[in-house]
């Protein structure tokens, strides 16, 4: 058993095991129930008091109790059922005897007739499993894992995983999000709308790029929560990805870009700036979690923004283009071709050197503090959606991305203000002025 058991062996014992139980048994469902929980959270129970409610068990005299639910057990639920106790509450709990044996049962008993959503769907339709009092904190705890807890491989699991195992296998392998949205449909309300469901809600659309419908969910959660600077990250990154969505569509149209044909996707990626800043602003409040994502994402869709402004027509067939939109960017100069179409972005696409110079230097003075180059993200259902694994490398590369546009503008203002490069540079300053010289 310390060495896993043999794949023929597993699927050769649930396979005798399976043999002639009955489909439409009760207790047939209980098994379904905890070969779907155990395949995907780990440790997983349920207590023996919820299973004997399911089972509609009505026996009072505590004496009886035990050989009457085992009594109500087919011969196969005796087999890979694991009774457990638990030393302070003595409250009795059941699993099956191993996950992997939990794997083959599940996929054995499924086969072709049903799906792992569909009977997953049934979860929340079972009042017994939310209502009834004994060991319904930690049935409720496994159950909200099953549907928001996602892999980490820092956390002991084999791979990292931007859902739950559950929903990532219903997208992936039944090939159908569909199914996985209402499944965290009927979730989120099951768990009182509850706000991070709707965060993966929300999560889960702009995946398969139904931005309307992301934007719903994001602002759902954030209505909750609208402090939390996870959930402003998630509503950030609902509009930095319809950005790239627009930029990915622009590109495939292979048409010369205007201020006209751009200008909704500009306000797009600064409506992903504005949610991005208030991450981080939430954030910075928060004196018990530490969530840089809002600076990271911010600086990526503002190098993103600066590609797609110098790729304009404007600035792309001019000779002196490159300078002529740092003008642009860096004064009150507005070209024409510019001026009316985004007359709502001027001011702040000229503040956007700021803006991104100040992400950066947080990111860098943060980074010399606290010197990693690999992601140790505490894994909790608020975690940022995408962890930057190498920080140091992503700063490096950014850096040389900013410097590409704004490197000589910042060098200009410290020697006005009357500094020498060498005198009182923030880590970030100092990157830009080897980016320069480079």
């Amino acid at each position: 058993m310390s060495e896993e058991f043999s794949q023929d062996y597993i699927q050769d014992f649930v396979k005798h095991l399976l043999q002639d139980i009955d489909q439409k048994s009760i207790v047939t469902r209980l098994i379904h129930y905890f070969a779907l929980l155990n395949t995907y959270v780990q440790n997983s129970f349920i207590s023996q008091s919820h299973c004997e409610a399911l089972l509609a068990l009505t026996v009072h005299l505590e004496r009886f109790r035990q050989h009457a639910f085992e009594s109500l057990l087919s011969d196969q639920a005796k087999m890979v059922f694991l009774h457990l106790r638990d030393e302070k509450t003595h409250i009795e709990s059941i699993r099956i005897i191993h996950p992997l044996v939990a794997k083959e049962i599940l996929q054995q008993l499924l086969g072709g007739k049903q799906t792992q959503s569909r009977l997953a769907m049934n979860f929340p339709c079972e009042n017994v499993l939310f209502e009834h009092r004994f060991g319904r904190e930690e049935c409720l705890s496994f159950l909200r894992q099953l549907f928001l807890r996602r892999s980490r491989i820092s956390k002991g699991d084999e791979y990292d995983s931007f859902f739950s195992p559950l929903i990532e296998h219903v997208c992936d392998n039944e090939k159908n999000p569909n199914e996985a949205i209402e499944l965290l449909k009927e979730a989120f309300e099951r768990f009182h709308q509850d706000p991070f469901f709707a965060q993966q809600l929300a999560r889960l659309h702009y995946t398969y790029e139904k931005f309307e419908e992301a934007k719903h969910w994001a602002e759902t959660a954030a209505k909750q929560r609208p402090n939390d600077s996870y959930i402003l990250d998630t509503k950030g990154q609902v509009y930095r990805k319809w950005f790239q969505a627009k930029c990915k569509a622009m590109e495939n149209e292979s048409k010369p870009k205007t201020a006209q044909n751009t200008m909704h996707a500009v306000e797009t990626a600064l409506k992903a700036l504005d949610y991005f800043q208030e991450c981080e602003r939430a954030a910075n409040a928060d004196m018990e979690n530490v969530n840089s994502s809002g600076f990271f994402a911010e600086v990526e869709v503002g190098c993103s923004l600066l590609k797609l402004i110098s790729s304009l027509q404007v600035f792309a067939n001019r000779t002196n283009g490159h300078a002529e939109c740092m003008k642009y960017l860096l004064t009150d100069y507005i070209p024409e071709e510019l001026d009316r179409a985004w007359e709502p972005f001027h001011g702040r696409l000229k503040n956007l050197h700021k803006t991104m110079q100040d992400a950066l230097d947080w990111i860098s003075e943060d980074l010399s503090y606290f010197q990693t180059d690999i992601g140790d993200e505490e894994e909790t259902s608020e975690s940022p959606e995408e962890i930057i694994s190498h920080p140091l490398t992503w700063l490096v590369k950014k850096s040389a991305q900013y410097g590409k546009y704004f490197s000589e503008a910042d060098s200009v203002v410290l020697l006005q203000k009357g500094q020498t490069l060498e005198n009182k540079l923030t880590p970030f300053k100092k990157r830009i002025i080897l980016v320069e010289g480079t």
